[in-house]
């Protein structure tokens, strides 16, 4: 007989999770930042209730179509269009002014730590989890000195912080970068260059950056949600 939750509904474990994600693009940030800043929304069991998810959410962080009126917003209500390399599904994708852009993804990841959903595709948190922990890699190259963040990819989720932030501690192997900063390396105690989210920092030969994180989703956290509301209302009063 099928597991159910405490509201009568069927408990499922789907063999992969679809993790919501916006990104915005901002050349105005400051240029040791990279240019583009990632959130996550939320994590589903379907990819129907991420893409539904995903358009509400649009709308609860204030971002309205309708107040971008020199915007072209493609809602690819149906049908989805599928990155290959990297698993992304494209929802929607929207190019802001002054030199904005703002796109939402669906990633579709392997749920390695087995989480827990209903039929319908919405997570069922455990005992005393009141959030999900994501490790989050970023792969950032230099084009004339300036940053450019290649991709953001979620590598793990996690329902307690103590397991992604181990893990996250093992998700790149020291022996492949020229520079490998750890957050528990000695040497970094009291004093941890890289933002409060990182865990680990790499360099490899040619250049390219690697930055491993721990976060939560965007709802979360007052911070990252006050960042990218902030990013998005300079576009708005724009138009």
């Amino acid at each position: 007989m099928p597991s159910v939750d405490s509201a009568g509904k069927r408990m499922l474990v789907p063999d992969t999770l679809f993790h919501a994600v916006v990104s915005v693009t901002n050349n105005h940030i400051d240029a040791i930042s990279p240019t583009r800043r990632t959130y996550i929304l939320g994590t589903y069991g379907t990819l129907d209730a991420a893409k539904s998810s995903a358009l509400c959410a649009l709308q609860a962080l204030t971002f309205i179509p309708d107040c971008f009126a020199a915007s072209e917003v493609h809602f690819n209500r149906g049908q989805h269009v599928e990155n290959e390399a990297t698993g992304d599904t494209a929802v929607i994708s929207v190019p802001l002014l002054a030199g904005q852009g703002l796109s939402m993804s669906i990633q579709a990841v392997p749920n390695t730590e087995s989480l827990a959903t209903t039929s319908d595709g919405l997570l069922i948190s455990a005992p005393g989890a009141k959030n999900l922990h994501y490790i989050l890699q970023t792969a950032v190259s230099f084009t004339n000195g300036q940053p450019v963040v290649e991709a953001t990819q979620i590598k793990g989720t996690y329902m307690r912080r103590a397991d992604a932030w181990s893990a996250a501690h093992r998700l790149l192997d020291r022996a492949n970068y020229i520079k490998y900063s750890d957050r528990s390396d000695a040497e970094f105690w009291g004093h941890w260059p890289y933002g409060e989210e990182v865990v680990v920092h790499a360099v490899c030969a040619g250049g390219q950056t690697y930055s491993v994180s721990v976060k939560t989703a965007v709802w979360a956290d007052a911070a990252q949600k006050r960042e990218l509301e902030d990013l998005l209302k300079p576009a708005a009063r724009e138009t």
